[in-house]
C-alpha cells in the first residue's frame, strides 16, 4: 500500500505491527527537503500515522555524501502544526537508530543535502498498530 508516497506494510510479527519504507538507495540531490522516495516536496507528502504505537523506530543509511545530508523527523498531532522532532546533519557516510518517543499523530522523513549528491535510505518499524490496514 501506498500513502503520501511511502510504501508501508503491516508486519509479520505477532504483535500488530507495521512498516514503512521512506527512502530507499534514494539518489538525494535536492537543496529542500523531499519527503518520499518519488521527490515528493509538498504539505501532504510523506505523512503517515502513528497513533496508537507502542514503538516507533527508524533506521536510516547516508552514503557517499558530498555534501552535507539533513535527515529531520517532523511530526504532528491531529491537524496542528508541524513540528521538528530530530534532525541529523553529516557530511560523512552515516548509519544509525532513532527511537521516537514524542507523543505525535503522523510522522514523516524530511532530507535534503547542501550541494552534490548522497544515496539515501530510511525505514520504519512500528508496533501496536497496523496503518489502518
Amino acid at each position: 500500500m501506498i500513502l503520501n508516497g511511502i510504501t508501508i506494510e503491516p508486519g509479520k510479527e505477532a504483535v500488530i505491527s507495521g512498516n514503512a519504507y521512506f527512502f530507499s538507495a534514494y539518489a538525494l540531490s535536492s537543496t529542500s527537503y523531499v519527503y518520499n522516495g518519488a521527490g515528493g516536496q509538498t504539505a501532504q507528502d510523506g505523512w503517515i500515522p502513528v497513533s496508537g504505537s507502542t514503538s516507533r523506530t527508524i533506521q536510516y543509511n547516508i552514503a557517499s555524501p558530498t555534501g552535507t545530508v539533513t535527515l529531520t523527523i517532523f511530526g504532528k498531532v491531529g491537524t496542528g502544526t508541524e513540528i521538528e522532532i530530530l534532525s541529523i546533519p553529516s557530511a560523512v557516510a552515516l548509519a544509525g537508530t532513532i527511537n521516537i518517543t514524542e507523543n505525535v499523530d503522523q510522522i514523516r522523513i524530511g532530507a535534503k543535502i547542501s550541494a552534490g549528491a548522497a544515496t539515501l535510505t530510511v525505514t520504519g518499524s512500528f508496533k501496536g498498530m497496523t496503518f489502518g490496514i
